[in-house]
């Protein structure tokens, strides 16, 4: 349930992470090469190990996941 802004709305670059995490709603949060921007906070959403959660599309979360930035090695 999301406790403070809204959902992901784009297509890329939004995400919604939880009150957990220290992100602030507009923030800029650089992973994997892209910068996303926090539209909405949760409370309480946790991972299996209890770590907070952030919410990505699909297509932004294998970027994030998988991509490698420039000068990465491979």
């Amino acid at each position: 349930m999301i406790v403070a802004g809204r959902e992901i709305e784009a297509s890329h670059y939004e995400i919604v992470a939880d009150l957990k995490t220290g992100l602030q709603l507009g923030e800029q949060v650089h992973l994997a090469d892209f910068d996303y921007t926090v539209v909405g906070l949760t409370k309480n959403m946790v991972g299996f190990n209890a770590d907070p959660v952030i919410y990505a599309r699909l297509e932004d979360a294998r970027n994030i996941l998988f991509e490698r930035g420039p000068g990465s090695s491979a």
